[in-house]
């Protein structure tokens, strides 16, 4: 008999139900699709990278040899020491093309490379390509590959095609994404460099601590066994090509949590008000059932079947396609970065907890209305029951009541009487204004920081990276080029931080004393005076718990003097230490450019001239940076289309299944006013309007979520030393609360027709 009646109930309230079950599964669609992101990258690293052992430290030595080696091997903090010869060569195909040269000994102990195709070398003239580089130059295994190392010619036959832990994401000097086209790696075997560079002579080992050891620990060690030897130290955080996945998957862990809160809230506030209609409609057959000796848990058991259906078509219904956004971000994703066949995986983890979430808000939901109903006597239950005590709202006390006409009191006091429902309907509006306003915002905030570094920063044509052989006569010989307006130089250094205690290694740039191409700070005018101390990155600041007037204690990688100077400025979106060039030689230090801003006539034509000079490594146009920074954005971007399908549907959802509820409610009064005369749009008109005032409301609160929203979800964004302030705009309040009201439009478009189809006779029946 149950099963019949479950049924027949399913029947009557099966749009509600549908309703919960669509909020459900895009709560369990996007918990599943953003969390299956952070589980293939995890995969990713589980598979790939922790067995490839990716070294802990990257150090950059001056002719290091094997006694340094030896040292190093000696401490009990270190598992794996692994010295090589690092060279930067050309490719002579295409003497623009960068091709990063590693040396290695034997068997590799770190970042061990992943071997797409071929072979290990087993001669001095054969070598590693990049896999990715191969592919975009049309190479492969068994071809030759001439590289050229100051004017020396090497020659190998590449044996294997690979990927390496080392470089996943593959950018080289000045650019924001990796361009294979232009830059690759090599590996070759130790003694094919030994007539170029020398035997057991080393410029950079790559360090393996023991479990355990705090990498500041790590640090100190290798330093103290090198000395001077030592020039910069590279942490596996601060090294972009390694860690990049490590901190993409960061970045999503507040978004993964964040947005599907909201729609399983949603589901759970639709759930109550849905059941709770169901258990007042069943007050009778609760008390028939408990009079017929049916027990409270077996009743409660028929109300919670209700939650278990909805858990079960809701999670069903989101599961597929929440892998498919898996796939779909992933693709965006994995398609800068570098590593092995792996295929995408059904994060079950994030089902099971999507499943646990669904089912705690559907359950409590039913739990809230049906317990107290259930412990009701058998008597008390049969009886109708009593209608809510009617009280004058403060709208009715007010003198504003007196001019109101007939249709807008009744709307009024309707929305007072079912306050739940309108609550709910306001606050799943508001959140679907809230995630249009944190979708459409995220773009201000990429639009403000490109303003602020495009614009307000880095205000050059191009910038050019010098060698490190290059002086200050190639400065003055790039000054001279015709179509030259201005140029700026700039030194960086590896340098050790020191302030409160706290150690962070980083870089120092020598600037101009008067800079106006790269601003440091960006609330400078046409120029900047570099003031007599240092301006600080806002990272930087925040670790060594720096503020204006603070001292820092700067000493170069290798050198035993240091400076102790006071910080003048903190700024956002820039990296390392700030000094100006006078400052800087006060010290006693020398200067050497190795980085070049200008401007120019022609931009395009000047940079095809300066990447035909030798000492020049790079040349970057301002707009090309602007391009890759586009581009990296990309997944923001699909994520921000997600969000405001999303929202509208969510918006939909609410406002139709709440609507259907208050039309279902009201049939009664309605067929009463359309008996007494009152024309069709008349009706509709009293329906619709509390749509558009529950709309309305919940577009005034949803903007005011919005933006702690966004803040919430970009606390966890971040790229290096780039800063993401929050930023919504007065047009994109204005764009979120018109997609929203054409949402709430669509809605009473629909529920509108329903008006048509008032059966008065049957409405206005007795209650049996």
């Amino acid at each position: 008999m149950l099963l019949l009646n479950f049924f027949r109930d399913i029947r009557h309230t099966l749009p509600r139900l549908i309703s919960v079950m669509i909020v459900t599964a895009l709560g369990v669609m996007i918990y599943i699709g953003m969390s299956g992101i952070n589980a293939n990258m995890q995969y990713a690293i589980d598979t790939y990278l922790e067995p490839a052992a990716v070294s802990d430290l990257w150090i950059t030595a001056d002719d290091a040899d094997m006694r340094d080696v030896r040292g190093l091997r000696a401490l009990s903090s270190i598992e794996y020491v692994s010295p090589r010869v690092t060279l930067m060569t050309n490719w002579i195909e295409d003497d623009e093309t960068n091709l990063t040269l590693h040396t290695y000994d034997g068997a590799f102990e770190q970042c061990v490379p992943y071997i797409e195709s071929g072979r290990m070398p087993q001669s001095p003239r054969e070598c590693m390509l990049a896999a990715s580089f191969a592919k975009a130059r049309g190479l492969s295994a068994g071809e030759r590959l001439e590289l050229e190392f100051e004017g020396r010619i090497l020659r190998f036959t590449i044996a294997a095609l690979v990927i390496s832990p080392e470089y996943i994401y593959n950018v080289s000097g000045m650019d924001l994404i990796p361009n294979p086209y232009r830059n690759g790696f090599v590996y070759v075997p130790e003694e094919a460099v030994s007539t170029a560079y020398g035997t057991h002579v080393y410029n950079e080992i790559l360090i393996k601590g023991r479990e355990g050891v705090s990498r500041e620990a790590l640090i100190n060690a290798c330093k103290s066994v090198l000395g001077e030897r030592c020039l910069a130290v590279l942490n596996f955080e601060d090294n972009v090509r390694a860690y990049m996945i490590y901190s993409e998957m960061q970045g999503l862990v507040s978004m993964t949590t964040t947005l599907p809160a909201l729609f399983f809230l949603t589901a759970a506030l639709i759930m109550f008000t849905t059941m709770q209609r169901v258990v007042e409609n069943s007050r009778t057959m609760i008390g028939t059932l408990k009079a017929l000796g049916y027990s409270d848990s077996r009743i409660l058991i028929y109300f919670l079947s209700y939650a278990f259906l909805v858990i079960v078509i809701g999670t069903a219904l989101g599961a597929v396609p929440g892998r498919a956004i898996t796939g779909f971000l992933v693709t965006i994703i994995y398609q800068y970065f570098e590593l092995p066949p792996i295929e995408f995986l059904m994060d079950w983890a994030a089902l099971i907890n999507a499943v646990s979430i669904a089912a705690a808000c559907c359950v409590g939901a039913v739990l809230l209305t049906a317990v107290r109903e259930v412990q009701t006597g058998p008597a008390q239950c049969m009886r109708p029951k009593p209608p809510r005590r009617s009280r004058r709202n403060i709208i009715e006390r007010s003198p504003l009541w007196r001019v109101l006409g007939f249709s807008v009191k009744t709307v009024v006091r309707n929305i007072f009487r079912n306050r739940m429902r309108a609550i709910m309907c306001i606050v799943g509006v508001s959140l679907c204004m809230a995630l249009i306003v944190t979708a459409i915002g995220m773009s201000d905030t990429v639009d403000k920081l490109m303003d602020d570094l495009y614009e307000k920063l880095y205000r050059y044509d191009l910038q050019v990276s010098l060698e490190r052989m290059a002086s200050n006569r190639e400065e003055r010989h790039i000054a001279r080029l015709a179509g030259i307006e201005r140029l700026e130089s700039e030194m960086a250094l590896p340098i050790e931080a020191i302030a409160s205690g706290k150690k962070s290694d980083t870089t120092v740039h020598v600037c101009e004393d008067i800079v106006t191409l790269m601003v440091v700070d960006q609330t400078a005018d046409v120029s900047m005076t570099m003031p007599d101390g240092l301006f600080v990155a806002k990272q930087l600041a925040d670790d060594l718990g720096l503020s204006r007037g603070s001292a820092l204690t700067i000493r170069r990688i290798g050198a035993r003097k240091t400076h102790t100077l006071p910080v003048m400025g903190i700024a956002p979106n820039i990296n390392g230490v700030y000094i100006g060039r006078s400052l800087w030689r006060s010290l006693g230090e020398g200067f050497r450019p190795s980085m070049l801003y200008l401007l120019a006539n022609d931009p395009d034509t000047m940079k095809r001239t300066l990447e035909d000079y030798d000492f020049v490594s790079a040349v970057k146009l301002k707009q090309e940076v602007v391009s890759a920074f586009d581009a990296q954005m990309e997944t923001m971007n699909a994520v921000v289309g997600i969000m405001i399908l999303f929202g509208g549907v969510l918006a939909y959802v609410v406002l139709y299944s709440l609507g259907v509820m208050n039309f279902y409610d009201r049939i009664r009064d309605l067929a009463t006013l359309s008996v007494l005369g009152f024309y069709p749009k008349e009706i509709k008109r009293l329906i619709l309007s509390e749509n558009m005032v529950f709309t309305i409301l919940g577009i005034g609160l949803g903007a005011l979520l919005g933006f702690p929203l966004l803040s919430n979800i970009l606390t966890g964004t971040s790229m290096g030393e780039l800063t993401f302030e929050p930023m919504v705009l007065p047009i994109t309040y204005a764009l979120s609360a018109g997609l929203t009201l054409v949402y709430a439009i669509i809605v009473n478009l629909l529920l509108g027709r329903k008006t048509k189809k008032i059966d008065m006779l049957g409405a206005l029946k007795s209650v049996e």
